[in-house]
């Protein structure tokens, strides 16, 4: 593939993920069709950003299904940490034995999740109000600009919160990895 024809593979890519719910778009290059269905939250400039790093070598790879590999597993991190706790992206590649390349990117988006609140159990000495403090969540109840639940930070908020009980001179202190009970319809955590 040349330069000139991923620039135009990224930006169809792009704009395939701006479509709106349902839509498909197909995606032509020299030597590779690419399909992107189900993505609709993010801009094509926000998807673009997300990816070029991924398909900015796709020209010189000897094998194409790594860069569209890379940018699935891209576009889940992306949206797992803009709070799409359910989010998956699967593709599909096909390589006949002569004819086209063609690649099927489905994201399933799932609902966006948000931080509906936290509860601190076994913490005598250590106010609710200085736990959330720790954890970047001061004002959590009274917000009305949504906190977005995001997975990977669980580990951070056991450190920070065991940082905090330190600093207040309880060496002891340590805490467990937090429980997360996420609603039914995957849309408060």
């Amino acid at each position: 593939m040349k330069a000139p024809g991923l620039a135009i593979l990224l930006c169809l890519l792009l704009a395939a993920c701006a479509a709106p719910a349902g839509s498909r778009a197909a995606l032509a290059d020299e030597d590779i069709d690419v399909r992107v269905e189900g993505a609709r939250a993010f801009t094509v400039l926000d998807l673009e950003r997300v990816v070029a790093a991924d398909l900015a070598d796709l020209p010189k790879r000897a094998q194409p299904r790594s860069a569209i590999d890379d940018a699935a597993y891209t576009l889940v991190e992306h949206y797992r940490a803009q709070g799409f706790a359910g989010c998956s992206v699967e593709y599909a590649f096909e390589e006949p034995a002569s004819g086209r390349r063609a690649a099927v990117v489905l994201v399933r988006e799932g609902p966006r999740t948000r931080l509906g609140g936290a509860a601190f159990e076994g913490c005598s000495r250590l106010r609710a109000s200085d736990a959330l403090s720790a954890l970047g969540l001061a004002g959590l109840a009274r917000s009305s600009v949504p906190r977005w639940f995001v997975e990977r930070e669980l580990s951070e908020w056991s450190r920070s919160l065991e940082a905090s009980a330190a600093s207040k001179g309880h060496l002891d202190a340590r805490v467990r990895a937090p429980a997360v009970e996420i609603a039914a319809q995957r849309r408060s955590a």
